[in-house]
């Protein structure tokens, strides 16, 4: 009817299962895993550690890909992925795991500012400056009556990158880079 082996290694379990869950608490194994293990346990294992797995051992991220797809990165931070992993003759996901994982990279868009002068724009701004300075002195205040004021307007003689081309490739310790608003 019923064997008695099963009834006394059920009570067993339980009592070890009740046991680490009084000493432990909630972070202790559940009763079905303290069955299990109770089990492997009376087949001979004696060893708590995992054993290997079985299928494909993780091949990519070995240190010579690793520095390959850093100077990758390096050289142009807005490469794609599928071009490091063409190159490379990887694939995207080994090379993303790469990238995000192992060396921590990340991909963000540059930080949106108000302005951002080029050594050459402050210097037509010097340059007009001293021009209407120059003006001032030479006809006196008659020539402020005649100057017409009116907010800053900057046009652009290219076609500014969308958010999407302005993506980079940034490393936790990488400053944030910047860009000027269209």
């Amino acid at each position: 009817m019923y064997d008695p082996d099963y009834i006394v290694t059920s009570y067993i379990n339980w009592l070890i299962g009740r046991r680490t869950q009084a000493q432990y608490g909630d972070s202790c194994l559940n009763q079905n895993r303290v069955f299990k293990w109770a089990s492997s346990f009376k087949e001979e294992r004696t060893s708590i550690e995992d054993e290997p797995k079985s299928g494909r051992p993780k091949e990519g991220a070995t240190p010579s890909n690793l520095e390959a797809v850093n100077k990758f990165v390096i050289a142009d931070r807005r490469i794609k992925v599928e071009e490091i992993a063409e190159s490379l003759s990887n694939s995207i996901g080994t090379v993303h795991s790469i990238l995000h994982e192992d060396l921590g990279y990340t991909k963000v868009c540059c930080k949106w500012v108000p302005k951002v002068l080029s050594d050459a724009n402050k210097a037509k701004r010097l340059e007009m400056s001293s021009i209407n300075l120059d003006r001032v002195k030479k006809e006196g205040d008659s020539i402020l009556n005649r100057c017409v004021t009116c907010d800053e307007t900057w046009v652009a003689h290219y076609v500014p990158e969308s958010k999407q081309q302005s993506l980079r490739w940034k490393h936790t310790s990488s400053p944030v880079t910047k860009k000027f608003r269209a």
